[in-house]
């Protein structure tokens, strides 16, 4: 919690192998933010124990974590400059690398409409982009970094459901990455490329499993997929 005596998140405790994508549901405000940022190494300040591979995550070194850990957001910084720039984050890396990263992410059609390509200029916070590209340029960002976990927060609520669902299939697309995405998007085929699903409630792990085992048990998921159809 954020505050004395007033908890968000109570008893949270899963595993996530490596190659595994996680999707965390449940209502607004029951914590699946909070334990992304958790995840994420924005507080330190926490009760109990987060592990990367066996290491807590309070001894892993700040710039090693961050070249390992990729995270998504709604809102995707982008600068005035090249798409290739926007995607190497003015890093060293060569151009096949870069371009490899595009395809992977889903812009090379993008890239070869641009009568510049991967030269073609980006305005100051991506105006001249759609919503998708934004989120393309972010997932060519991890990427290229060969990032091997994947945070995803919230970061296809903006977009609309067809283009949210391509997104997120983009994502779970991608192999020897450790995706934990929060997710809206609860269609039945969707929600069965998960490898497990947590359903928050109240700041708890209400259930977990895969799709086909939640949706037997007819319990707190089966009513949030109901409603989510």
């Amino acid at each position: 919690g954020y505050e004395a005596g007033k908890e968000i998140l109570k008893s949270i405790t899963f595993h996530a192998s490596e190659d595994d994508s996680i999707g965390l549901v449940g209502a607004n405000g029951v914590g699946k933010s909070t334990l992304l940022k958790l995840l994420m190494n924005y507080y330190n300040s926490y009760a109990g124990e987060i592990n990367f591979g066996g290491q807590p995550l309070r001894e892993i070194d700040e710039g090693r974590f961050y070249q390992t850990v990729a995270t998504i957001h709604q809102s995707v910084i982008l600068f005035d400059d090249s798409i290739k720039n926007n995607i190497s984050m003015f890093q060293e890396y060569s151009d096949a690398a870069i371009s490899d990263a595009a395809e992977h992410a889903g812009l090379k059609e993008f890239i070869a409409r641009q009568e510049y390509g991967m030269e073609t200029r980006i305005r100051e916070s991506g105006n001249n982009l759609s919503g998708g590209e934004k989120q393309r340029i972010a997932i060519a960002r991890a990427l290229l970094r060969n990032a091997r976990v994947l945070l995803v927060d919230e970061a296809t609520s903006s977009l609309d459901n067809e283009l949210a669902l391509q997104i997120e299939d983009l994502l779970l697309r991608q192999a020897e990455l450790t995706a934990i995405i929060i997710t809206h998007r609860m269609t039945q085929t969707q929600m069965r490329k998960f490898d497990a699903i947590l359903a928050l409630k109240d700041g708890r792990i209400e259930e977990s499993g895969c799709f086909d085992a939640l949706m037997e048990q007819r319990g707190y998921f089966y009513g949030l997929f109901l409603i989510g159809k």
